[in-house]
């Protein structure tokens, strides 16, 4: 049985783009690291992988200038990509603090639980898009303090993780801070309570793998559609693939 082999632009497993590849392709992908969206269409262009997942648009901060700008190929690097699918991630935020912040508990044992000093904060970390989808949170809280622009959201959590001044935070998700052992100081600090990224897959045209999915979509689903109860709001899409096809995957941001 073939494997899937993804690229994610260099991303952690942690990351958003990991998270969407897994639902789309399920756990039998193998998900190959790109520092770059760049990187990521070039991997695929070159026959590296088979499949690239890239985040296009968000529903707060709208268009993926990098993305918009790798489509319009200018420069005709990438002559046989082509977009085969989409899928739809709710995307949620924390605020994260590193356990020098502060414990509610004085056993070792119990649970660290972060005391609410916002206060104390005065550099926060996050990953450029993650600050326009949080602006009323900041607004509210963090009015004038520092914001430092990090590879990705859980590079965010990984700063904080270790620094034990207490003034540092990051938004990150549930996951990073479970990740790099970091604790949650508020949750679900997004403007929007729907907020959801849309990733495109592309493939290469004239790989093995097209030609299999040439009246696409074929017969098999990897990723079944999850329907919330707001509706289509924050739909999750239907990818389909051929059983058996796929032997490499690239996967972003």
């Amino acid at each position: 049985m073939h494997i899937f082999h993804a690229t994610a632009s260099g991303y952690p497993i942690v990351e958003n783009p990991n998270q969407a590849a897994r639902e789309t392709f399920g756990t039998s992908a193998t998900l190959v690291a790109c520092i770059s969206f760049l990187e990521a269409f070039d991997a695929l262009q070159d026959h590296k992988v088979e499949y690239a997942i890239i985040p296009f648009e968000n529903s707060t901060n709208g268009s993926v200038v990098q993305t918009l700008d790798l489509l319009a190929d200018r420069s005709g690097v990438h002559p046989d990509i082509e977009i085969c699918d989409e899928h739809f991630l709710s995307v949620h935020h924390c605020l994260l603090v590193g356990h020098g912040h502060g414990h509610g508990h004085e056993h070792d044992d119990e649970p660290a639980q972060p005391r609410s000093t916002k206060q104390a904060i005065t550099k926060l970390y996050t990953h450029p898009q993650a600050w326009g989808q949080c602006e009323s949170f900041l607004s509210r809280h963090f009015k004038g303090v520092e914001r430092q622009d990090v590879s990705s959201t859980s590079k965010a959590a990984e700063i904080v993780s270790q620094d034990h001044s207490g003034t540092s935070a990051a938004i990150a998700s549930k996951f990073a801070a479970e990740s790099y052992g970091a604790l949650v100081l508020d949750a679900n600090i997004e403007d929007n309570a729907n907020n959801a990224t849309r990733f495109l897959i592309f493939r290469h045209r004239a790989s093995a793998v097209s030609k299999n999915t040439a009246s696409y979509p074929p017969q098999r689903s990897l990723a079944a559609r999850k329907d919330s109860q707001e509706g289509d709001h924050s739909r999750k899409q239907k990818c389909w693939f051929p059983s058996g096809s796929i032997t490499r995957l690239p996967v972003l941001w």
